[in-house]
């Protein structure tokens, strides 16, 4: 699977322990759902519906669109300034999964069309809890966790993008943890999505 990183590389620290010959698990790929074209069209008419909510839904399914991509991301590109913040999280969240033409900008760094971009930065990161199942059976390796940094620097959604099982539920409790300076773009807050690769090690 190609990741786009949200101008934002995060590394978690390893954890260390006290055991031998651990088993490095590779992380298995975990793809975005995917909506037909009928269904898409239909998502795209509720973008503009007067109701937020269907506003919201619309723009979270349209995430897994692979068809009629162009329109969808013509449709979710004013809603990253919709009155609602729910509106807009699941507009940039949609948009960041959708894909581009070879000479279109990412929409997570919109620094082309909106002026000065900083990507968001971890304020408070704590480490993950090693699973004792997980531990006991010397499973290691490190889970790619999708986030979408709301505008206060919350986590406000998060997906596992590569996964190991036994390691996934720490994972995701970790980084729903962290606390982050948001992006800014001409210094305020925007949210964007970023990749957070969580590291387990025993050594």
């Amino acid at each position: 699977m190609s990741v786009r990183a949200a101008g934002l590389s995060l590394l978690m620290a390893s954890l260390c322990g006290c055991a031998s010959t651990p088993k490095r698990t590779q992380a298995a790929d975990v793809a975005v759902p995917s909506t037909a074209a009928v269904e898409t069209r239909t998502l795209i008419q509720g973008l503009s519906s007067k109701d937020p909510e269907i506003r919201r839904r619309s723009a979270w399914d349209l995430a897994g669109a692979t068809e009629l991509q162009g329109e969808a991301r013509h449709a979710l590109e004013p809603l990253q300034t919709d009155g609602q913040k729910s509106v807009r999280y699941a507009a940039v969240w949609a948009l960041s999964h959708l894909s581009r033409g070879k000479d279109e900008p990412d929409p997570a760094e919109p620094k082309t069309a909106a002026g000065d971009w900083t990507p968001p930065k971890p304020i408070e990161s704590p480490r993950p809890e090693y699973p004792p199942e997980a531990r006991a059976t010397k499973v290691q390796g490190t889970v790619l966790v999708e986030v979408l940094v709301g505008e206060e620097g919350e986590v406000a959604h998060l997906a596992i993008r590569q996964s190991i099982p036994s390691l996934d539920a720490a994972a995701v409790t970790c980084v729903s943890r962290w606390k982050f300076d948001p992006a800014r773009v001409d210094g305020v807050p925007r949210a964007t999505v970023a990749y957070v690769p969580v590291a387990f090690r025993i050594d």
